[in-house]
């Protein structure tokens, strides 16, 4: 695949095979459970919610396996009591469910199925899935991380609070921050000011604190 094809690309099962191997687990897990915040109004049982919380916080270290198999078991008895098999209702319990799971990509395809019923269809909601994957993955061309000890602190600060808070709404300011501390990557200042979805595992921001 070469990096145009990948910019472009709306086959997530070619993309993700693409970089089997070469992507952190953690960086699959947050990927999934972006896929669920997008049908967060289908999941209407807390226990699923509670699910997706978990596989984040797992993600990052937060919590260990044992509060994770405990948002597991909640999960799943939440798909019991989702709705009619195969309704949206039903394919959203079980994307939380597998985002607890090692099996978290499985979580991305029930998420699209859930999706369709909120937005234009499995195709449309399979190309922001692709966005999102490109959020976290990155472009073909990665650059090196950032030596954080060069990075100027309210950099740092401020990527933290990007990541912490979700306000990712900020990124044109983290774009700004880094030109005036002299980066000159324009692939990671384009990424910074691209009016597109950012999530959790942006790999912008993983750069800046230093996350695989």
């Amino acid at each position: 695949m070469t990096e145009a094809e990948w910019l472009t690309s709306t086959d997530l099962t070619s993309m993700l095979g693409f970089l089997k191997g070469t992507v952190s687990d953690r960086k699959l897990r947050l990927f999934a459970c972006a896929c669920c915040r997008r049908i967060w109004p289908l999941l209407t049982d807390e226990r699923s919610r509670a699910a997706v919380i978990a596989a984040e916080d797992f993600a990052e270290g937060r919590i260990g396996p044992a509060e994770l198999q405990k948002a597991h078991a909640g999960a799943s008895e939440a798909t019991l009591t989702a709705g009619t098999l195969f309704s949206p209702g039903e394919h959203a319990a079980v994307a939380a469910f597998y985002c607890v799971t090692k099996a978290g990509l499985t979580a991305v395809a029930s998420a699209n199925r859930a999706a369709s019923s909120l937005g234009d269809g499995k195709e449309a909601e399979q190309k922001i899935q692709c966005d999102i994957f490109r959020d976290i993955a990155g472009s073909l061309s990665r650059p090196m991380p950032f030596d954080r000890l060069l990075l100027a602190p309210v950099i740092v600060r401020l990527g933290q609070t990007i990541h912490e808070d979700r306000s990712f709404e900020r990124m044109p300011e983290l774009a700004t921050a880094l030109e005036t501390d002299g980066c000159t990557n324009a692939n990671i200042l384009a990424h910074c000011r691209r009016p597109g979805q950012h999530v959790r595992g942006c790999w912008v921001i993983d750069l800046i604190l230093r996350k695989a």
